[in-house]
């Protein structure tokens, strides 16, 4: 299934999550926060090349005081 995905569509998919992870932060699901930043973080380095809007996002979220 892997080789089906258009190529670099991981991206924008990662940028998604991580905003999805700063809203269940701002509403208090902190649990489920920590699993999307810790995924986040391993789906990060598993990729190359990538663009620093989405790391950036992924860092954002993941130095929060609260994590």
């Amino acid at each position: 299934m892997q080789e089906m995905k258009l190529p670099r569509s991981e991206e924008p998919l990662l940028f998604l999550r991580m905003h999805v992870a700063q809203a269940q932060l701002e509403c208090g699901d902190i649990a489920a926060c920590k699993t999307a930043t810790a995924n986040g973080r391993e789906q990060l380095e598993q990729m190359h090349h990538v663009d620093a809007s989405v790391s950036a996002s992924v860092y954002y979220v993941s130095r929060h005081p609260q994590l």
